[in-house]
């Protein structure tokens, strides 16, 4: 494990697992690539952010925006959390759900900018270090609803294309639309 400093920020090694339970076929190569930066998720603990957001952006470019998608949407289930209550809760406890996670402070957010329930739309700011790919999968698994009684179909897309960190930016903003009918526009 690397040495780490008071102040740096971390990430646990219960994150990283997770995210990586959530890569199908490829956590074999994943694991590969995590043992080049001394990230070793057999043992619980806290790992320096900036070796893990490295070893996840060769994870990202190996698996492709897809199977990053499909780990955000995974990453719930594999650390065991269920989300429940409205979508307003459900938001607000991505927040959460990331701080658990990480330490040191200054690791980005997801925040919400607008709200409206009533028409099933949210505006969501996020300056994490993470793939888009990956978040928009996280928003999908809370926002999507855990009881086949109440389908929910829920929709995550960047607000704007050229405000991206794929393209160099420090942060990306998602329009969310849920409900459980399909939802008719021309941008989704």
């Amino acid at each position: 494990m690397p040495q780490i400093s008071g102040t740096e920020r971390l990430v646990s090694s219960k994150f990283i697992r997770s995210l990586i339970m959530g890569l199908g076929d490829f956590e074999a190569e994943a694991l590969r690539i995590l043992r080049r930066y001394d990230i070793d998720i057999g043992v619980d603990g806290w790992y320096p952010q900036h070796l893990w957001i490295e070893a996840l952006r060769d994870i990202a470019e190996r698996v492709g925006p897809t199977i990053m998608y499909l780990a955000g949407a995974r990453i719930l289930e594999n650390l065991g959390y269920k989300t429940s209550g409205d979508p307003n809760e459900r938001l607000r406890y991505a927040e959460t759900f990331y701080q658990t996670y990480h330490r040191g402070g200054g690791f980005g957010s997801l925040r919400i900018l607008s709200l409206n329930i009533q028409n099933g739309e949210a505006r969501i700011m996020s300056d994490t270090p993470y793939p888009c790919d990956f978040e928009r999968g996280v928003l999908i698994s809370i926002l999507a609803s855990d009881t086949p009684e109440e389908p929910r179909q829920v929709w995550v897309v960047h607000e704007n294309l050229g405000i991206c960190r794929k393209k160099g930016s420090g942060s990306c903003k998602y329009v969310v639309r849920w409900g459980s009918k399909p939802i008719k526009s021309n941008c989704f």
